[in-house]
């Protein structure tokens, strides 16, 4: 098969064939499950940040100062530019397919599905799914809570400030602006990328999720935390990696680290035998939601 190879003014060469293959794969991805298309979107953070090694923070002072340094190298050093807009096209053009054969229009949900997005005022719909964010985020690091479905009143909704559990999202908040600060701000250059790198991977595939640009028909759904792993991998392995070197015990450390690698195991395989029979599934669920409807009356 025939490999097109382009390059750049410094004389770098990249393959059109490959970034096409990345759209086709991702094709297949959305396919397999919608969140599969934000694998474009990873790719991309990818090539701009350990490809390009790029400074994010560096780049949007210069599109806000409009400095034409951009235009000599910089963000279309390697064919990036193009690239990227290579992967959005390609992206954009299977949503379109994608829409058309949905019949233009979003599928239909009820309230019992995502009760938040119903709700009548903004600020309501805003606090909740910002708690939502906040419990996906408990999941990743502490994956105990386990349900197969969290609709049908198993998450009451937060209506007021005073309800405790705004203090979730105040930890959420505070840790992502803290990693965020740091992945921008840093001097050190690959303390910046890899941080930059473990946020965009942990975000990115959330999005669709996330109730921002359309309504899902679900409160939480494990399943849409598999990619955004990725991107917690990477950070919580750059910590490790940061307490190892400061660490005078690091002989605990590592033992700590393995035995939470024991536990997850364990509860994996916990998890599997759960899920073998409708019996067992059920059971598990009604100690997590004892308020999920459907869970009560199955």
């Amino acid at each position: 098969m025939a490999c097109f190879i382009l390059t750049d003014k410094e004389g770098h060469n990249f393959s059109i064939f490959w970034v096409l293959v990345s759209v086709i794969l991702g094709a297949i991805a959305m396919l397999c499950k919608e969140q599969g298309i934000t694998i474009l979107g990873l790719n991309a953070v990818f090539d701009a940040l350990v490809i390009n090694k790029l400074n994010v923070l560096e780049l949007i002072q210069k599109l806000l100062r409009k400095d034409k340094s951009l235009e000599n190298g910089g963000l279309l050093r390697k064919g990036l530019l193009f690239r990227i807009t290579l992967l959005m096209s390609g992206g954009a053009s299977i949503l379109y397919i994608r829409w058309r054969i949905m019949g233009t229009g979003p599928p239909a949900f009820t309230e019992v599905d995502n009760p938040a997005s119903f709700a009548d005022s903004l600020f309501v719909r805003a606090i909740n799914y910002n708690y939502y964010y906040s419990l996906n985020a408990w999941l990743l690091l502490c994956p105990w809570w386990l349900c197969f479905d969290w609709s049908m009143g198993c998450i009451p909704l937060i209506k007021s400030v005073s309800d405790w559990r705004i203090i979730a999202l105040a930890a959420l908040w505070f840790c992502l602006i803290g990693l965020i600060c740091q992945a921008l701000c840093s001097e050190d250059s690959h303390k910046r990328r890899i941080l930059t790198l473990g946020l965009g991977f942990l975000i990115i595939p959330f999005l669709p999720a996330s109730n921002l640009f359309f309504r899902v028909g679900f409160v939480i759904a494990e399943r849409v935390i598999y990619l955004p792993s990725i991107g917690y991998c990477i950070l919580f392995t750059y910590g490790f990696s940061l307490l190892s070197k400061q660490a005078k015990k690091k002989k605990i450390l590592a033992v700590a680290v393995l035995g939470i690698l024991l536990i997850n195991v364990m509860r994996c395989a916990l998890r599997s035998s759960q899920w073998r029979s409708e019996e067992q599934l059920f059971r598990s669920a009604l100690s997590v939601c004892p308020l999920n409807a459907k869970v009560s009356y199955s």
